[in-house]
């Protein structure tokens, strides 16, 4: 694993300074991960200003900070910002491996985790504009994931797209983030099989 970091778990009271998140967002994310918040909150009855997101269109990132900030704190009544958002972002892969990308994917990745990891880079790349994925020191329990211009609240939100991958995967474990840089996030998995 990387040294000189200082790696933290989730702290889902944390503040999280959302302007920050915005300021630094560039790029573009797919209508898929609109579409799923909006269907999120359909299926709890939760109330969105009108808006149609399509599948594979290309939206602004900050757009999509702005949307999961309004859909988490509504669809996680009682959690604080940062839980709610992990929480949603713990809804992200069960949802992906159901579309025609990521059932693409699982074909390659199976039911293994480190496969998903693996995989990162490429569906990070056909997801958005501008972010880019690097996995690094990956062995059959545990890895790094660098990502740059990835501004989804990582301390939160994307600390839940990595736990919400492992059930799926049949695994359990824990996973802890170092911000470096303000568009810079590495991210320590370590998993185990269930049972």
């Amino acid at each position: 694993m990387e040294s000189g970091l200082t790696y933290t778990k989730a702290d889902d009271n944390g503040e999280i300074d959302i302007e920050a998140h915005r300021q630094v967002a560039r790029g573009t994310i797919r209508g898929l991960f609109f579409q799923h918040v909006v269907s999120e909150c359909e299926g709890k009855n939760v109330a969105l200003p009108p808006k149609r997101y399509v599948a594979f269109r290309e939206n602004p990132m900050v757009d999509f900070i702005d949307l999961i900030v309004d859909a988490a704190p509504k669809l996680y009544p009682g959690r604080p910002l940062r839980g709610a958002l992990r929480d949603l972002g713990a809804s992200v892969y069960p949802m992906f491996i159901e579309t025609t990308l990521g059932r693409v994917m699982r074909a390659f990745t199976g039911r293994s985790y480190r496969q998903v990891i693996e995989a990162a880079p490429r569906a990070f790349a056909a997801a958005t504009s501008d972010a880019t994925v690097v996995v690094q020191d990956l062995t059959n329990t545990s890895g790094v994931i660098v990502a740059r211009h990835l501004p989804v609240f990582p301390e939160s939100y994307l600390i839940g797209v990595w736990e919400g991958a492992m059930l799926p995967c049949d695994c359990a474990g824990s996973v802890e983030v170092a911000l470096p840089a303000p568009n810079e996030v590495h991210f320590k998995i370590t998993w185990r099989p269930l049972g």
